[in-house]
């Protein structure tokens, strides 16, 4: 028994040792790998294979790709791997077309810039020239044609033209695209009051307080109305039409208020009415002296 064990091992030795070696020569080649892809990862991290070669700036249409590229604080030969890239999309952000940002690299030496600006919520009038108004308020200083927003008139950047901009941004796009003009036309106790130009020919008068939500109704309330009859409809928050016929005659001045003549004219001045009075006290001043006289005489 112990002799066929002895057969058995001669017989098996020779694949052991070739087990064995091939385990070490895997082990051998696994550890060459790694070795050699830590000194690979160290030669691209120090040497300038690892720069920043390339950047690619996606979705702007307002700001140039220099610029985003500019805000954002990455330059060509910074290291790909020391790229803060919640700091550098932060610094895009801050800039006032932005609305939102993302920063990808792509290896092993590409920045991919991806950005989404602002809407246009509508187009200042400047002269001849029609600037965007992005929903954020800010105006961009970029001539474009109108066509798919309102054109403002009357407005400077500030509290007002940024609100405004905010609520064309809420309004649908049915109501948005409904408006042709909208000026700014504020009076003593209305600073807000707009009149609206609309592209069916109607003028509407609403205010920039919630004007988003007194315009959605637009539609229906302009359908109610006769076409043959020119007015302006008051968007407020209970709609009403005002026609220019009853505008005309609440403007007409009453009878004798323009030129002063009527019964106004024929009330006599005050000097008139006291010129009796001092002439009878100077006729009585002289019957007074002849008196005088006669009692000397």
């Amino acid at each position: 028994m112990s002799r066929d064990r002895v057969v058995d091992l001669e017989h098996k030795l020779p694949k052991l040792q070739a087990d064995r070696k091939r385990r070490a020569r895997k082990r051998f080649l696994l550890y060459l790998s790694v070795l050699l892809l830590l000194i690979g990862t160290a030669v691209y991290l120090q040497s300038s294979l690892s720069d920043v070669r390339s950047i690619h700036v996606e979705g702007a249409a307002f700001t140039g790709a220099e610029e985003i590229e500019a805000v954002s604080g990455i330059e060509r030969g910074m290291k790909m791997w020391g790229l803060d890239l919640d700091e550098h999309t932060a610094s895009i952000l801050s800039h006032e077309t932005i609305e939102e940002a993302s920063i990808r690299r792509t290896w092993p030496s590409t920045v991919r810039i991806e950005v989404e600006e602002y809407r246009t919520a509508a187009y200042a009038s400047a002269g001849s020239s029609y600037n965007p108004v992005l929903s954020n308020g800010n105006i961009v200083e970029m001539e474009r044609p109108p066509g798919d927003a309102p054109v403002l008139h009357g407005f400077e950047e500030g509290e007002m033209l940024t609100k405004l901009a905010q609520e064309i941004n809420r309004m649908s796009t049915s109501v948005q695209y409904a408006i042709s003009d909208i000026i700014h036309d504020p009076v003593e106790n209305d600073p807000e009051r707009l009149t609206l130009y609309m592209n069916d020919g109607n003028v509407v008068s609403t205010t920039v307080s919630s004007f988003a939500d007194r315009m959605e109704p637009y539609a229906a309330v302009a359908g109610q109305l006769d076409s043959s009859e020119e007015g302006i409809i008051h968007m407020r928050i209970n709609p009403y039409f005002e026609s220019f016929a009853e505008i005309d005659e609440e403007e007409e001045p009453m009878e004798g208020e323009e030129s002063g003549g009527g019964i106004v004219d024929d009330v006599p001045p005050e000097e008139s009415a006291d010129e009796p009075a001092e002439e009878a006290e100077e006729d009585t001043a002289g019957d007074g002296e002849a008196a005088d006289a006669d009692e000397v005489d």
